[in-house]
């Protein structure tokens, strides 16, 4: 049991890597999206983070598909609408924890510009753990 969980998550440090650098990207995109659309209401910051998800998604797929796990080979239509709708799955807990972290956490003892950063990141990296699994078992086998 324990071999097969260290095979399943043999490229998770590299996929933490490079996922962690398409996060970064990703968060000081969703802050300057932010900026510009001004993004004080709760629908203009999800629309900021939906916004993001879009780019983000096409960074990591160009990321993961070359240095993660290494596909060398066309990736076929049917693979690259499972590793969207993995994304859509990730966006939709990203903006659900988003918006309950500021909302019952956050907002209250934080600047709030640091708190739509924190809360972005965290749920960000939450994600992670969830689509690596699902990627690595669903899209790029």
């Amino acid at each position: 049991m324990l071999v097969k969980f260290i095979q399943v998550f043999s490229r998770y440090p590299t996929y933490l890597f490079v996922g962690g650098c398409v996060t970064l990207a990703t968060i000081v995109i969703r802050s300057l999206i932010g900026l510009l659309i001004q993004d004080d209401s709760t629908a203009k910051y999800l629309s900021s983070i939906i916004l993001t998800y879009i780019i983000g998604i096409y960074l990591s797929f160009v990321a993961h598909k070359s240095i993660t796990f290494k596909v060398k080979d066309d990736v076929s239509t049917s693979q690259t609408l499972k590793f969207i709708a993995i994304h859509i799955v990730g966006m939709a807990i990203t903006l659900i924890c988003s918006i309950k972290l500021r909302e019952f956490f956050l907002d209250s003892w934080l600047p709030l510009e640091v708190s739509k950063m924190s809360a972005f990141a965290f749920s960000a990296v939450i994600v992670s753990v969830i689509t690596y699994f699902l990627k690595k078992r669903i899209v790029f086998r």
